[in-house]
Parts: C-alpha cells; structure tokens; sequence
C-alpha cells in the first residue's frame, strides 16, 4: 500500500499527457493502462476502508471493485485532501492543512471554507485561503491544454443537492465525443458520521444507499472509468475539553487551529518547556507531540518544496492524536464532531481505489 491522494491526481495528470508535481498512483496507472474516453472520479467524503468493512458486504460492489486501499494525505481531513486531489501537491505543498488555519499575515485563526473568525466575523475582505494558499487544479491544467475536464459539487456553481442530480449530469457530460476528466464530490457520508457516529445505522443506510446508486449508474455509462475513492476516513471520538485543562491554556500564545486531532500549538515567550511538559502529562499516552522542525524534517505534512508559509502555520509544536482521545477547543465543537478524523490511526488513514470498467 502505497501513495497518496495527492498521487491521485498525479495519475490523471500522467494519463492524459501532462507533467506532474509529485508521483503518480501505481495502483491508478495500472487500472488507466486500459484507455478509455471518460475517466471519471467520485470522491465519497469520509468513506474510509475500514469505515466499508464496517458496513457493506465483502460481495458488494464496492468490495468487488475495489483494486487497492492506498493513503489519505495527513492530515487526513476533507480541506487537505481534497486539495491534494484537485491539485496533485502535497498539504505542505499546497499549504491548506485543516479546517482552520492559523495565517501569520493575519495574525488570525481562520475557518478555510468559510473565510470567518471564531466569533463568525469576516476574517478579511479577501479570501485567506485563496490568498495565501492558492493552487492550481488539474481540471484547469487540461482545460488549458485542450482537454475536457469538469469538476462537480454540492457547493461550486452549479450547484447539486440531489447525488442522482449530480450523476444525471456526469452521464450527460460523459456522452460528448472528446477524451474527458471529471472530478464529482460528494458530501456523504463524512456529514452522518460527524453527527450521528461511524457505527450508527444512518451511516450503513447511506453507504448501502451509495453503494447501490453508483451501481446502477455504472451501467449506464460506456467507455468510462468509473473510479470511486475517499478523502479520509473516519473513527468514533473520544472528546475533552481542552478547556479543563488551565495548565495548558496558560502555556498558549493562541487557541490551537488545524483540526482537534491535529492541533498547532504557540507557546508564550519562555512557556515552550513548560507547555510540553504539561502537554505530554496529560496526553503524552494518547498523543504525538511534534516540535515545528521534527514536523518539518520528518515531512510530516508531506514532500518539498514545501509552502513558503507552512513553518508559520504550525506553531512550536503539533499534537496529533493516536488514539480516538480528542480534543475540542469548546462543547459545540465537541458535540457536532461525534464522529472525528485527522489523527494518526489507520482508520483515518487508509481508503479505497475503487475502479470500475464501464464498457
């Protein structure tokens, strides 16, 4: 089991003919040395290996297709790894490494998505993310280059609510007569494990409700890959509140940002041997704690040439979570999130390459 969702998008890169920034997907280029006229990704958010085993048949048809299971990007969060397959670049590449950011030139925490401030104001009259961690999507690289290439959600123009809505449109774009790419995300079932728990029968409904829809839609493409693979996947959280712990809050120049299983930690001036201390007292036994330069040596956050910015994203130390122990900065974080990823397990890691040939 090798490469990663960035290597992902190196692998549409090389099949069509383009340069690419890092490695390709050994297991991807073997599916693509059979050509065909579409290749077609569906990424199904949070539907991790382990999260299948879970919850859908060994003969199913996402077990019966599956090729590989090969790796997130770390952290493996929806923010970091969709950008790794849009764009081909690793997270300490692409410089987008969770659901918030601390950005230096702002001196804020910021929410990604929503370019908002903890306390829901506008972090800028810009977008952050978009300022200081741009990056350029393989869709556009081949639509530059002549090549047909489309990418579908729920929260890009158009729009789609409906999965079936959003497939409808991927078999129209598959009938035009020229070589295509086309990327589709979709939401789920990442959404009901947040909520509801990775073990809950909401999520098996929904995974055998994807599972049986994107079955019948395979037979109704031709001449089409039909790939089908995760961003991450997901665990059951173990949840603290990083507020009941004052010896840590003392040590902290500002709240940790990333994710609560990935946390940057800023230590005030001559607090940093104090912070670690406490830190690794209370979860030394269910945490990694990462100084910046041991992230950044042992490319914890992916291969050079690194973000201009990635040092000042990480603070003096990043706390990743080895066990399902999670901590929430607040209780409504703690409460949205019963269902977690970003940390350092397997689950969390690990997810599939299901590749379908649709003659």
């Amino acid at each position: 089991m090798t490469g990663t969702t960035a290597n992902y998008a190196c692998s549409i890169l090389k099949y069509f003919g383009q340069a690419q920034p890092n490695e390709s997907l050994s297991a991807l280029d073997s599916v693509l040395q059979t050509k065909r006229d579409n290749i077609i990704t569906i990424l199904l958010d949070g539907m991790g290996s382990h999260n299948m085993k879970d919850h859908l048949s060994y003969c199913g048809f996402f077990e019966r297709n599956k090729r590989a299971d090969y790796s997130s990007v770390f952290p493996h969060t929806t923010v970091a790894a969709t950008a790794s397959m849009e764009s081909g670049l690793y997270p300490s590449q692409h410089g987008r490494l969770g659901w918030t950011m601390y950005y230096p030139k702002l001196n804020q925490n910021v929410f990604v998505y929503s370019n908002l401030l903890e306390d829901k104001t506008p972090a800028a009259p810009f977008s952050a993310a978009e300022t200081y961690t741009p990056y350029k999507k393989i869709v556009n690289i081949l639509n530059e280059n002549s090549i047909e290439a489309h990418a579908l959600s729920p929260f890009s123009e158009p729009k789609y609510d409906d999965f079936l809505e959003m497939l409808d449109s991927i078999l129209l774009l598959s009938k035009s007569p020229s070589p295509k790419y086309i990327y589709a995300y979709w939401p789920e079932p990442d959404s009901i494990m947040h909520r509801k728990g990775v073990l809950s029968e909401d999520v098996k409904n929904n995974m055998l409700y994807l599972e049986n829809t994107l079955l019948e839609f395979s037979k109704k493409l031709s001449n089409s890959w039909l790939i089908i693979t995760a961003d991450h996947g997901h665990i059951d959280a173990d949840g603290v509140l990083l507020t009941d712990y004052p010896d840590i809050l003392n040590c902290l120049e500002r709240m940790p940002s990333i994710e609560p299983r990935t946390l940057n930690l800023f230590a005030k001036e001559g607090k940093k041997e104090e912070l670690k201390r406490a830190f690794l007292q209370h979860f030394g036994d269910n945490h990694i704690l990462y100084t910046r330069q041991q992230a950044l040596e042992n490319e914890l956050f992916g291969k050079k040439p690194y973000h201009e910015d990635l040092a000042g994203f990480l603070g003096d130390y990043i706390a990743v979570a080895k066990s399902p122990l999670t901590i929430f900065k607040n209780e409504n974080q703690m409460n949205a999130l019963k269902g977690i990823h970003a940390g350092a397990t397997l689950k969390e890691k690990i997810v599939p390459l299901i590749a379908v040939d649709c003659l």
